[in-house]
């Protein structure tokens, strides 16, 4: 535990950070069993909150004085995060701990559309799940909303779709979110096409370039499909699953696509019209 209070670059020395448990080992824990490991550590929370702690003096305050502390942010990589939270798995349904988005949706990106949710109906669905009589109702309920009971819903001011945190190390300092942006969402913009780098699209400029491509693609113009960006074009190409790496050859599985940023603008063209003239082949 970091004591927020401090400044910050204090709170991470090795005097100020306080070790309140260690898992033991050799596997991690099971989908509940971190409650046994957190339910000391919310014991304690919960006099630090209701009842508080009186100091007969601090730096502040000769005279004494009544703190009270609380738990906020809970930062954790994804899997530790889901079991501390109580919730479910990237792989089921429901997937999410923040939106309403299941699986079968996931390709739909308006944001808009996800649906929120809530402390309250969190809360609730936790309970249900903590005073189901058998296991069989318990593992329904998990499965058809992705959430179950955590000692840390125990603490009355605890949000959890508020209060968790993906930590940094793996987002920036590991470069995770880089090369989801980079390379699954295709994001990125490659420097050397231009000198001084690429300027943004707007979107209609976007759709205007790759309607140019869609048509240079449709009339065999090797020459007019090299003429707009790399980026237009590689998004062509994965959006019909076309991966030039094998031989220049189509690729119908798009789990293949690596974004391999050494690939030339001259590569995914010639696969784009190798593939338009196979399909017109065949059909």
């Amino acid at each position: 535990m970091i004591y927020y209070n401090l400044p910050p670059h204090l709170r991470y020395r090795i005097e100020n950070v306080y070790i309140t448990g260690i898992i033991p080992g050799p596997n991690e824990p099971s989908l509940h069993h971190l409650n046994h490991v957190l339910r000391p550590l919310v014991n304690d929370l919960l006099c630090g909150w209701e009842c508080g702690f009186y100091f007969t003096q601090t730096a502040l305050h000769e005279f004494g004085c009544m703190v009270r502390c609380t738990l906020i942010p809970l930062v954790c990589d994804l899997p530790a995060l889901w079991k501390a939270l109580g919730a479910i798995g990237h792989c089921a349904t429901c997937f999410c701990s923040l939106c309403l988005q299941t699986r079968n949706h996931i390709s739909e990106v308006d944001v808009n559309s996800w649906g929120r949710r809530s402390w309250q109906e969190h809360f609730q669905i936790a309970t249900k799940w903590r005073d189901a009589a058998t296991e069989s109702l318990r593992n329904s309920i998990y499965l058809k909303y992705g959430i179950r009971w955590s000692e840390l819903l125990r603490l009355p001011y605890w949000d959890p779709t508020t209060y968790q945190v993906v930590e940094a190390m793996h987002n920036l300092f590991l470069g995770k979110l880089q090369h989801h942006c980079r390379q699954i969402l295709r994001m990125n913009a490659d420097a050397d096409e231009e000198q001084g780098g690429i300027s943004l699209h707007s979107s209609e400029e976007q759709q205007r370039h790759l309607d140019a491509g869609i048509e240079a693609i449709r009339k065999g113009s090797r020459t007019a499909l090299t003429r707009i960006r790399k980026g237009y074009i590689a998004s062509l190409a994965h959006a019909n699953n076309i991966n030039p790496h094998v031989d220049r050859d189509i690729d119908l599985d798009p789990l293949r696509h690596d974004g391999d940023q050494s690939l030339s603008k001259a590569t995914y063209a010639e696969a784009l019209l190798q593939w338009v003239s196979i399909v017109y082949f065949v059909f």
